[in-house]
């Protein structure tokens, strides 16, 4: 991994996914995607870092050069046009733009990630207590939480249609809750 950076997401991190020998492969076959997004990630701040650095690095030596020319009475250098502010806070900029992408491009990663482990959830639970804390509740929270609230709801409605003799709407009235907390 390139740079450590404080303030990471769960998700952000190297240990959202279980680790270890024994993995079967299609889990170790989305660490490694979500391990190589997190590179990318890291290896764009780091970038960022660096274009920073290097920016003001050019600045000061050309205030240097300033202040050694003036104090010896010479004519002050030409400042170079990849060494000017705006050139710097460009290149700063875009830097930070390609961090940004990065960390989307991760999100993705992620989602598809949960997407894939919620397919595999019977063999993912195997090897849950090796993922985060959070990893865990993004694949348990939407298909535990709104299954048990829909299956009560519907067993009610079931219970009052039976009870009443009545015409009673046995549609799901989650089902548009639960897409939204999958998604």
């Amino acid at each position: 991994m390139s740079a450590d950076i404080n303030g990471l997401e769960p998700h952000e991190q190297a240990t959202w996914l279980p680790a270890g020998d024994g993995l079967p492969a299609w889990l170790q076959e989305l660490r490694e995607q979500h391990l190589a997004a997190v590179d990318e990630y890291r290896k764009a701040v780091a970038g960022v870092l660096a274009v920073s650095a290097e920016s003001a690095a050019d600045a000061r030596a050309w205030r240097r050069a300033v202040r050694d020319a003036v104090a010896e009475g010479r004519t002050p250098p030409e400042r170079e046009h990849t060494a000017t502010a705006e050139v710097g806070a460009a290149r700063v900029e875009v830097a930070k733009e390609d961090a940004y992408v990065a960390r989307l491009e991760l999100a993705e990663t992620c989602l598809t990630i949960i997407e894939a482990v919620r397919e595999n959830r019977t063999e993912w639970d195997e090897y849950s207590r090796g993922a985060s804390a959070e990893m865990r509740a993004a694949v348990g929270a939407a298909a535990v939480g709104a299954s048990d609230e829909a299956d009560r709801a519907r067993a009610e409605r079931r219970a009052q249609a039976e009870a009443e003799d009545a015409i009673v709407d046995l549609s799901d009235p989650f089902e548009k809750e639960a897409s939204h907390a999958i998604a």
